[in-house]
């Protein structure tokens, strides 16, 4: 994890991890073998950023949860619930999924 190492956002801890590992094994289902996932960390005056960079060849977009999009359906939806949003790639070249959460 790399960048802002402490940007005060409120968020429940718990459906944070869920969100998270929701979207780490969806986004993961994507890397070949020998691909890495790279954490970042930022924040803006308003809020603060968790950039998901896939790093390494890639294959099809996927979803580990019967590749039926649940994984990113439950990340956003708890995200939403917590007042954040998660901007997933707009295209395939891209390789960065966002998770924006409101700084307090």
């Amino acid at each position: 994890v790399s960048g802002d190492p402490e940007p005060n956002v409120e968020i429940d801890a718990a459906l944070l991890a869920q969100a998270l590992v929701q979207l780490l094994a969806s986004v993961r289902s994507e890397l070949r073998p020998g691909g890495c996932i790279e954490l970042k960390v930022c924040s803006s005056e308003t809020e603060a950023c968790l950039c998901i960079e896939l790093q390494g060849e890639r294959q099809a977009r996927g979803d580990d949860w019967l590749a039926s999009g649940m994984g990113y359906w439950v990340a956003r939806r708890v995200l939403g619930e917590q007042g954040g949003r998660l901007v997933e790639p707009e295209d395939t070249e891209e390789a960065v999924y966002r998770i924006f959460l409101p700084l307090v």
